[in-house]
């Protein structure tokens, strides 16, 4: 058994520290939580206050770890980490949570688990720690700029070497400060050699693997990231529109679960361009979108109606009618499978009829929801509604036109050269009527859309290799490449991304894809202050409107959008349209079964079945209703067809007999076949009603018995009533 000293030793909880410390510096780097080494310290330097360890039992192995948690849980309300820092983990909550578990286990004894344990989560949280692929989002705690990503590998690898050494010298639990033998010094300073040596080779190997840090993650990213993503679509498959769009990121070739349905919805026309998140920083790759909102002013009917309206307020709309605009409503159902931080609204649409707490909205359009039921969807209105409608606002002035003609500096001179060649040779700004025909004439000529493309990061900016490179990627590079052409001429353009539901099922039923998922821009013109959508991308990477189910299909799908329509009409509170919409749901049903020459048979034969199971559960009653045993039921289903198998042969009997009855009324008829069936109803009476649970196998072999006498029952009974002369008459 283990056994600990009575007092820690300084230098082997020394190296604990430098086994713990590493990985939280590291945390608070990747994940600009000062506060989380802070508190790693203090827990750290109160164990070295405390020489006597903690005596072992559950009370303080139970009071020591919830403190550690508590720890953690505090520091993350009063400080939170941003959790898109990190992905695959959820870092943020983990990794402080771990690390301070490791710093109360210090408090403890020396012995072997506790050091094995201490070793075992300072790794873990190292793990976790670096589980970025970069600074995506800018530090607020810690003085440090985005340039500093370069650093990011580097500085990973050093922490790695130094927990790596504190751990290799904590494995031995540091025999050799304890003073040894002679005999013992030769194998120690072995010991101490192999370390040295196994820190030099890992030092070497890392500086060696720097050099091509920037080509390893891109096999990362081409790979692993991959594998992930065909892991989550067959686990059931969950599209987040971020905060931030990768564009060095590879969007893989459409598969089979790019089909699945995201969303349901039901408009009397096409409800098109359905708008998510928009975004106006563009930096290093990167789309950010802004995070500045409002809440709109929500009203609850009341009664039994459980949905809140929202509206936008008067006057958020600046632009004037589009010609041929009509006033719409567009119900939205998400697919169980489908998740979206926003709702994806037509860029005109005013109210919004939703389950949640409140609803958000941007200067850009973006509606953010706060716990939202978004199984129940949404409804919206649109006054003025046309499939490629954008968002009216907000109106471009002085105030407001830097943010949306922002460029990276290192991107502008070639897109100006680029600039030159595409809108001609006048300097800017260029009116948006012109410009944007001009931009489509280039895209249309010059580039090409396709999916797959990977990109280098050696060779610059994925926007300007795609523009002057391969001149070949998918909607995304075409919509970011015309917002910073755009911006380029002076020109005010913002990165839309969102979905486009075109797919008819039928009438006022649509739906939209995973593959539907698409990326836009989105242009003001000055001359007639409003916005206009433009669409960059070539006619084959827009989502189409083509039939992608066959009738069969078809039918499926609307049954199922008509299901989960009349759940979210209860969920709301609207009883009378739930009807409604069931019974609509009933008629389509009854329409598929009639038209459909599988459907009509299979529900004959489930009809069927149904009255025979009613019948047979019937039967399996007793006198007072009550459902009888499994053997008892399979006796009386014997006695009953034994009784219909009489009945036509036996005039005068009861419509419900009892085992008496059948034996006088066939002792008139066929006296030798009463005295033979006579044992069997007495042994029947005695299963049946005894009060003992008779077996199964009992059962079976006296309802077999109860058949086949009955069939000679019934034969003598014809007998006996065709031939006078017979002894039985």
């Amino acid at each position: 058994m283990e056994s600990g000293p009575n007092t820690k030793q300084r230098l082997t909880l020394t190296l604990m520290g430098c086994a713990i410390l590493p990985a939280a510096v590291v945390f608070m780097v990747t994940g600009d939580a000062p506060q989380t080494l802070l508190l790693t310290l203090v827990g750290l330097g109160l164990s070295f206050a405390f020489p006597r360890p903690l005596e072992r039992s559950v009370r303080s192995f139970v009071y020591t770890g919830l403190g550690a948690v508590v720890a953690a849980v505090v520091s993350d309300q009063a400080l939170p980490v941003e959790g898109r820092r990190f992905f695959l983990l959820p870092a943020e909550l983990y990794c402080p949570m771990v690390l301070y578990l490791a710093v109360a286990l210090t408090f403890f004894d020396q012995r072997e688990s506790n050091v094995a344990a201490v070793i075992g989560l300072a790794l873990v949280a190292m793990m976790m720690a670096g589980n970025v692929l970069g600074f995506q989002i800018a530090h607020e705690r810690l003085p440090l700029k985005q340039e500093a990503e370069r650093y990011l590998h580097a500085f990973y690898a050093t922490a790695v070497v130094l927990q790596l050494g504190a751990c290799l010298l904590l494995l031995p639990r540091a025999p050799f400060l304890i003073p040894l033998r002679d005999r013992l010094r030769r194998r120690q300073l072995g010991r101490l050699l192999a370390t040295g040596m196994f820190l030099a080779v890992g030092s070497a190997a890392t500086v060696a693997v720097m050099g091509t840090a920037e080509e390893l993650e891109t096999l990362w990213q081409t790979g692993f990231v991959r594998l992930m993503q065909r892991y989550m679509l067959r686990h059931g498959r969950h599209v987040v529109f971020g905060r931030d769009v990768d564009l060095w990121r590879t969007v893989p070739h459409h598969a089979a679960e790019d089909e699945r349905v995201a969303l349901r919805a039901l408009a009397e026309a096409a409800p098109g361009y359905l708008r998510g998140r928009v975004y106006r920083t563009y930096n290093q790759g990167r789309w950010t979108a802004a995070n500045r909102s409002a809440g709109l002013n929500g009203e609850t009917p009341g009664g039994q109606l459980a949905y809140t309206t929202f509206q936008r307020p008067e006057g958020w709309s600046t632009a004037p009618p589009a010609p041929g605009a009509q006033a719409a409503r567009i119900e939205v159902l998400p697919a169980a499978d489908f998740r979206s931080d926003v709702l994806l609204a037509p860029g005109r649409a005013a109210t919004f009829e939703l389950i949640a707490e409140s609803l958000a909205h941007s200067p850009d359009g973006e509606l953010t929801p706060n716990d939202w039921e978004d199984r129940v969807g949404y409804a919206m209105g649109v006054p003025e509604h046309t499939p490629d409608s954008p968002f009216p606002g907000p109106p471009v002035d002085a105030a407001t036109v830097d943010d949306y003609l922002g460029i990276p500096s290192d991107l502008r001179e070639p897109l100006r050269q680029l600039g030159q060649g595409i809108f001609g040779g006048q300097d800017p700004p260029t009116d948006t009527a012109a410009a944007v025909p001009a931009l489509a004439r280039f895209f249309q000529e010059n580039c090409r859309y396709e999916l797959g493309v990977t990109w280098n990061r050696r060779l610059g900016d994925p926007v300007l290799q795609f523009l002057t490179g391969t001149q070949t990627g998918h909607c995304e590079l075409f919509a970011s490449a015309a917002v910073l052409l755009l911006r380029s001429r002076g020109i005010p353009a913002r990165y839309v991304t969102g979905m486009v539901c075109h797919e008819n099922l039928g009438r006022e039923y649509w739906l939209a894809r995973l593959r539907d998922c698409h990326a836009w821009a989105e242009a003001y013109d000055a001359e007639s202050n409003a916005w206009t959508l433009v669409e960059m991308t070539p006619a084959d990477g827009i989502p189409h409107t083509a039939p992608r189910l066959n009738p069969f299909q078809r039918a499926r799908d609307r049954l199922a959008f008509a299901w989960q329509h009349v759940m979210a009409l209860l969920k709301r509170g609207t009883f009378a349209e739930a009807i409604v919409a069931a019974l609509r749901a009933l008629l389509l049903l009854l329409r598929w079964v009639v038209l459909n020459p599988v459907g009509a048979p299979m529900l004959l034969l489930l009809l069927f079945w149904a009255l025979h199971r009613r019948r047979a559960r019937r039967r399996a009653l007793d006198a007072d209703g009550q459902s009888l045993p499994a053997a008892r039921a399979t006796l009386q289903r014997a006695f009953h067809r034994l009784v219909q198998s009489l009945r036509h042969r036996l005039p005068g009997l009861d419509p419900h007999p009892t085992t008496g009855q059948v034996l006088e009324a066939l002792r008139k008829t066929a006296p030798t076949a009463a005295e033979t069936l006579g044992p069997a109803l007495a042994r029947y009476e005695t299963l049946r009603f005894g009060p003992l649970l008779p077996q199964n196998s009992a059962a079976r072999d006296l309802a077999q018995q109860l058949r086949d006498l009955g069939r000679k029952a019934g034969r003598a009974a014809i007998r006996g009533g065709n031939e006078p002369g017979d002894p039985a008459a």
